[in-house]
């Protein structure tokens, strides 16, 4: 709804869809929304490593990318899931320049597959219009 913010009143962890996984909302920010007048709510996330593997969530729809910023432990290896909401002809593509990646988005689970090595990962659609990051630290529940 135009104008609508969301409170979180309490951070609770919440199970991921891949098994022995959760995520975390650490922080919830109000930003423009694709459609003039209205405003979207970001989280930023931030992953539990499992297995030696971190896993991160992301939506691709109509508001852009969905959280825009995640965070991940410095060299443990991140599968990225980006889930294909609502694919159009401005968020069908993301842009990871420091990975050299260029990745078209499908309806569906869409993984892209890295091992951090410290420094930021900026992302964004083709056009360098819906921006992202993901932080990369040295501990993720500091």
């Amino acid at each position: 709804m135009a104008g609508t913010k969301a409170e979180v009143s309490e951070v609770k962890p919440v199970p991921d869809l891949v098994a022995g996984t959760k995520a975390e909302v650490s922080e919830v920010k109000p930003v423009p929304d694709l459609v003039a007048g209205t405003k979207a709510e970001v989280s930023e996330v931030k992953p539990e490593p499992s297995n030696d593997v971190q896993i991160i969530r992301m939506t691709a729809d109509r508001n852009g990318y969905q959280p825009s910023t995640l965070y991940v432990q410095k060299g443990i290896p991140v599968k990225w899931i980006i889930e294909g909401k609502a694919i159009n002809s401005c968020n069908n593509e993301i842009v990871v320049p420091t990975l050299q990646i260029k990745k078209k988005l499908t309806k569906g689970e869409n993984m892209i597959e890295f091992t951090p090595k410290g420094g930021d990962v900026t992302f964004s659609c083709w056009m360098g219009m819906i921006r992202g990051v993901i932080k990369v630290v040295d501990g993720v529940n500091r």
